[in-house]
Parts: C-alpha cells; sequence; structure tokens
C-alpha cells in the first residue's frame, strides 16, 4: 500500500497500539507482510512480547 501525496504531506499523529494490532489482525496469512521474509504467523505468535519494543520503534 502507498500512501497518497495528500497523507504524505498531511501531519502525523502519534500511532496507538490497537492501530498496530487492528493492522496486525488484517494481515494475510501465510505471506511475508514485507521484504525481510518474516511471516505474518510469527508476528501474530509473538505479538505479547515484541508490542511494546514495535510501538516505541514506530513512533
Amino acid at each position: 500500500m502507498t500512501a497518497s501525496p495528500q497523507d504524505q504531506e498531511a501531519p502525523q499523529s502519534p500511532i496507538c497500539l490497537s492501530e498496530l494490532e487492528a493492522a496486525l489482525n488484517g494481515m494475510v496469512v501465510g505471506r511475508a507482510s514485507s521484504p525481510d521474509g518474516v511471516i505474518t504467523e510469527l508476528y501474530k505468535k509473538i505479538w505479547d512480547l515484541i508490542k511494546g519494543d514495535y510501538l516505541r520503534m514506530l513512533q
């Protein structure tokens, strides 16, 4: 998914945990979500361990 030029220029509010969890739950199972090759199931399995660090990384 690519952000539109308007979205790229719009001020961004900090992402919240519920937004991350909604994105994770919307990911397709059985596929890597990014070029790093990590599959969605791994993120879902270890989410409780990494969610705090992942949120801090994106803020």
